[in-house]
């Protein structure tokens, strides 16, 4: 922990009115047995944070705007309430920034650093390494909206890939000099995976991706499989194996890559 930055935070919670400073105690340690100290009770307060108990029961407490809010003061230069209400002016309005100020404030995950006019807020010391984790920049940046989570299976399946082997394999498909397929290889494709390449243009990319993977080779003008190669490729996650086809489509990876 900064041991500057809770020297800090125990000297903003000295600057608090009477009233105020008994109230946030109140709210965490019960009722204040007199007589009193305040620096005592600052001490408590302290302990009371350094529980890890406390520090998840927090936590648990945090919703997505406290998480927004909390990295916004840790991200802004200049984290004052007037950068806040700014920050968030496409989403939330002036009173429902400054309420949040205010909430953060009497729970104490935030403090005001200065008396000063221009007052620049801060992250409690004592909870900054456990907020941290919870409110990362990511939260400032939320997506519009949220759709249900769905599930597409990759097209290029195990079976898919097995069939294209066992196709070059037998099929004794050609190219052209330019290295393009010959329509006749094209249409064998087309009908023996008529669900895959609606368009006509994706089983050429594909293939594309297979030579530069150096997975189909060309002998005496015919396009033949590479069976080492195939194998290596198969001991790769599917996502992988899909990344690398697409990473190759328009570049050649050597042999040994």
């Amino acid at each position: 922990m900064n041991v500057n930055a809770i020297v800090e935070w125990r000297e903003a919670l000295t600057r608090l009115s009477d009233q105020y400073f008994f109230d946030l105690i109140r709210m965490y340690l019960g009722a204040v047995k007199t007589p009193f100290n305040k620096q005592k009770l600052i001490e408590s307060l302290s302990a009371f944070f350094r529980k890890q108990k406390n520090r998840d029961r927090i936590i648990s407490c945090l919703d997505s705007f406290d998480r927004a809010m909390l990295a916004g003061v840790r991200e802004l230069p200049s984290p004052t309430r007037e950068g806040l209400v700014q920050l968030f002016s496409g989403t939330r309005t002036f009173p429902e920034v400054y309420e949040r100020i205010l909430n953060l404030e009497e729970r104490l995950l935030i403090y005001r650093k200065n008396d000063v006019d221009n007052q620049e807020y801060a992250i409690n010391p004592l909870l900054d390494e456990a907020l941290k984790k919870q409110s990362p920049i990511e939260t400032l940046v939320s997506p519009d909206s949220y759709g249900e989570p769905c599930f597409s299976p990759l097209r290029v399946s195990d079976s898919f890939l097995a069939g294209l082997y066992s196709f070059f394999l037998h099929e004794g498909a050609s190219e052209r000099n330019d290295g393009s397929l010959r329509k006749k290889t094209l249409n064998a494709l087309a009908v023996t995976f008529p669900d895959f390449d609606t368009d006509g243009k994706t089983l050429p990319l594909l293939v594309a991706s297979l030579k530069n993977l150096s997975l189909l080779c060309v002998h005496d003008g015919i396009l033949v499989p590479d069976r080492t190669r195939w194998e290596l490729f198969a001991q790769n996650e599917i996502a992988a194996r899909a990344a690398y086809l697409c990473a190759s489509v328009y570049g050649r990876l050597s042999r040994d890559a």
